[in-house]
Protein backbone atom coordinates (compact mmCIF):
# COMPACT_ATOMS: atom_id res chain seq x y z
CA UNK A 1 0.00 0.00 0.00
CA UNK A 2 1.62 3.49 -1.03
CA UNK A 3 1.25 6.00 1.77
CA UNK A 4 -0.78 9.44 0.47
CA UNK A 5 1.23 11.55 2.27
CA UNK A 6 5.03 10.46 1.52
CA UNK A 7 4.36 8.19 -1.17
CA UNK A 8 6.70 5.61 0.93
CA UNK A 9 5.75 1.60 -0.32
CA UNK A 10 4.30 -0.19 2.66
CA UNK A 11 2.83 -3.88 2.97
CA UNK A 12 -0.43 -4.41 2.74
CA UNK A 13 -0.40 -5.63 6.48
CA UNK A 14 1.19 -2.50 7.48
CA UNK A 15 -0.24 0.23 10.43
CA UNK A 16 2.13 2.54 10.44
CA UNK A 17 4.09 4.10 7.22
CA UNK A 18 8.09 2.80 7.04
CA UNK A 19 8.32 6.42 5.62
CA UNK A 20 6.70 9.53 7.96
CA UNK A 21 5.95 6.95 10.68
CA UNK A 22 1.99 8.30 10.56
CA UNK A 23 -0.72 5.81 10.84
CA UNK A 24 -1.75 4.59 7.25
CA UNK A 25 -5.57 4.22 8.96
CA UNK A 26 -7.47 7.08 7.69
CA UNK A 27 -10.03 6.59 10.56
CA UNK A 28 -7.42 6.58 13.27
CA UNK A 29 -5.65 9.30 11.78
CA UNK A 30 -9.25 11.63 12.44
CA UNK A 31 -9.95 10.06 15.94
CA UNK A 32 -6.16 11.41 16.92
CA UNK A 33 -6.57 15.15 15.28
CA UNK A 34 -10.72 15.35 16.90
CA UNK A 35 -8.35 14.30 19.80
CA UNK A 36 -6.00 16.82 20.03
CA UNK A 37 -8.47 19.33 19.80
CA UNK A 38 -10.72 18.01 22.30
CA UNK A 39 -6.97 18.29 24.36
CA UNK A 40 -5.76 22.09 23.77
CA UNK A 41 -5.48 23.12 27.11
CA UNK A 42 -7.70 26.42 28.04
CA UNK A 43 -5.19 28.78 28.60
CA UNK A 44 -3.72 28.13 24.87
CA UNK A 45 -6.71 30.59 23.64
CA UNK A 46 -5.31 33.32 25.72
CA UNK A 47 -1.92 33.49 23.58
CA UNK A 48 -3.66 32.66 20.41
CA UNK A 49 -5.68 35.92 21.04
CA UNK A 50 -2.93 37.93 21.53
CA UNK A 51 -1.49 36.99 18.87
CA UNK A 52 -4.69 37.06 16.85
CA UNK A 53 -5.01 40.60 17.89
CA UNK A 54 -1.90 41.83 16.07
CA UNK A 55 -3.13 42.15 12.70
CA UNK A 56 -6.17 44.20 14.12
CA UNK A 57 -4.23 46.93 16.22
CA UNK A 58 -2.48 47.19 13.16
CA UNK A 59 -4.62 47.88 11.11
CA UNK A 60 -3.75 45.20 8.85
CA UNK A 61 -0.64 44.79 6.56
CA UNK A 62 1.22 41.35 5.19
CA UNK A 63 3.71 41.13 8.12
CA UNK A 64 1.45 41.76 10.91
CA UNK A 65 -0.94 39.31 9.48
CA UNK A 66 1.86 36.23 8.95
CA UNK A 67 3.26 37.16 11.80
CA UNK A 68 0.05 37.67 13.83
CA UNK A 69 -1.75 34.12 12.03
CA UNK A 70 1.37 32.34 12.41
CA UNK A 71 2.35 32.68 16.35
CA UNK A 72 -0.80 32.45 17.01
CA UNK A 73 -1.00 28.67 15.21
CA UNK A 74 2.26 27.84 16.77
CA UNK A 75 0.75 28.21 20.01
CA UNK A 76 -1.71 26.17 19.18
CA UNK A 77 0.42 23.39 18.10
CA UNK A 78 2.50 23.75 21.21
CA UNK A 79 0.07 23.71 23.81
CA UNK A 80 -1.68 20.46 22.10
CA UNK A 81 1.78 18.85 22.70
CA UNK A 82 1.75 16.05 25.09
CA UNK A 83 4.97 14.86 25.04
CA UNK A 84 6.08 18.48 26.52
CA UNK A 85 5.48 19.16 30.57
CA UNK A 86 2.41 21.76 30.74
CA UNK A 87 4.67 24.25 32.30
CA UNK A 88 7.26 24.13 29.70
CA UNK A 89 4.60 24.33 27.37
CA UNK A 90 2.65 27.63 28.64
CA UNK A 91 6.36 29.17 28.36
CA UNK A 92 6.91 28.35 25.29
CA UNK A 93 3.70 29.74 24.53
CA UNK A 94 4.59 32.77 26.56
CA UNK A 95 8.19 32.75 24.01
CA UNK A 96 6.25 32.92 20.64
CA UNK A 97 3.91 35.63 21.96
CA UNK A 98 6.37 37.76 22.97
CA UNK A 99 8.38 37.36 20.52
CA UNK A 100 5.35 37.69 17.81
CA UNK A 101 4.90 41.05 19.62
CA UNK A 102 8.59 42.38 19.23
CA UNK A 103 8.81 41.68 15.95
CA UNK A 104 5.72 43.49 15.07
CA UNK A 105 6.20 46.09 17.24
CA UNK A 106 9.92 46.57 15.50
CA UNK A 107 8.30 46.32 11.94
CA UNK A 108 5.76 49.50 13.41
CA UNK A 109 8.74 51.64 14.77
CA UNK A 110 10.73 50.76 11.48
CA UNK A 111 7.33 52.22 9.66
CA UNK A 112 7.01 55.62 11.73
CA UNK A 113 10.91 56.03 11.57
CA UNK A 114 10.65 55.67 6.83
CA UNK A 115 7.61 58.62 7.37
CA UNK A 116 8.53 61.99 7.08
CA UNK A 117 8.06 64.15 10.05
CA UNK A 118 5.77 67.50 10.04
CA UNK A 119 7.45 70.60 10.55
Amino acid sequence: MKCSRCHALNAPNDVICSGCRMSLDSTRAGIAAADAIANTPQWAYFFVALCGVLPILTLGGAIPVAVGLGSAGSCLKVARVQSMPGIARFFVCVLITAAAWVVVGFVVLAVAASLPTRR
